[in-house]
């Protein structure tokens, strides 16, 4: 692995420019950790919210059908209680069992999230790329990962029962155009 693409995995993309709040709050965090503290007083750096575990594909892989999972939804509220934490956390990530864009609330909980200085990340199935894609320009979503398994549609297809790799990508491509486009 070169040197420029390990700097990017492991520095470049935690980079950000954190407020006074959250520089005090990340030292305390790592101050207390390095002490191994179990009772804290900081928050944490990272918070992981798990919107649904709800998905629209059927992958092969996926324990959710073998696990009998009740497909449920994060409240809005729940979500809303978090206000104190997001003030001083440095990211919020939408990640879990599900696809979290199908989230009934998607929009309105990333527009809520885009009122604290943090950056936006989640993953996506890339499924609803289309209904999604002004959310990820309007309220500035700093990492979207789309996950797939597989280089080509027959490979993808196959795994992921459901999705369609073509569309996948070919809407992945008009986003990456818009940004460019518009300096994103």
């Amino acid at each position: 692995m070169s040197f420029q693409l390990m700097r990017a995995k492991t520095f470049d993309l935690f980079e950000s420019k954190l407020n006074q709040k959250q520089i005090e709050n990340s030292e305390l965090n790592k101050k207390e950790a390095s002490e191994g503290l179990t009772v804290l007083k900081s928050y944490p750096r990272r918070v992981v919210l798990e919107l649904t575990n709800a998905c629209n594909f059927n992958c092969i892989m996926c324990g959710r059908s073998e696990a009998g999972f009740k497909p449920t939804f994060l409240g809005f509220e729940d979500i809303d209680r978090l206000a104190d934490v997001f003030e001083h956390c440095e990211e919020v990530t939408l990640f879990g069992w599900g696809e979290p864009t199908i989230h009934p609330q998607f929009a309105k909980i990333v527009r809520w999230i885009d009122q604290f200085p943090v950056r936006k990340y989640f993953v996506t199935n890339g499924s609803t790329l289309k209904k999604i894609e002004n959310i990820l320009f309007e309220h500035k979503v700093d990492i979207m990962a789309v996950s797939l398994d597989g280089a080509t549609a027959e490979t993808n297809n196959r795994i992921r029962r459901n999705a369609d790799f073509g569309q996948i990508v070919s809407d992945l491509s008009r986003i990456v155009k818009i940004r460019n486009e518009n300096g994103y």
